[in-house]
């Protein structure tokens, strides 16, 4: 009767540091993928704030680019009325007396 009252006394405390020592291997796998997971959500998060930034300058340089073509657009618009007042003074000049 002792020896099975030993022997589970044995099997318990073996199985009690097996079970410790194997949750012990899983709280340290688990603060490594804690601390992985924490390092990938900053890597996110600078690259988030990165891409933020891009953004801002690519819409900057898109409103730039816009202002560019309507101001091109504007000036050519004044040379041809430009173009075009002369023609007419050209053509008004060529034969008959001013009006007054």
């Amino acid at each position: 009767m002792i020896i099975w009252m030993l022997l589970s006394l044995v099997m318990v405390v073996g199985i009690k540091f097996f079970t410790a020592t194997k949750m012990r291997d899983l709280e340290r796998r688990l603060n490594r993928v804690k601390e992985g997971l924490q390092t990938k959500k900053e890597e996110f998060q600078n690259v988030l704030a990165k891409q933020e930034g891009i953004q801002a300058e690519e819409a900057l340089s898109s409103e730039r680019i816009r202002f560019m073509k309507e101001l091109i657009h504007d000036i050519g618009i004044r040379l041809q009325t430009s173009d075009q007042a002369q023609t007419e003074l050209v053509v008004d000049s060529g034969g008959s007396q001013p009006r007054i």
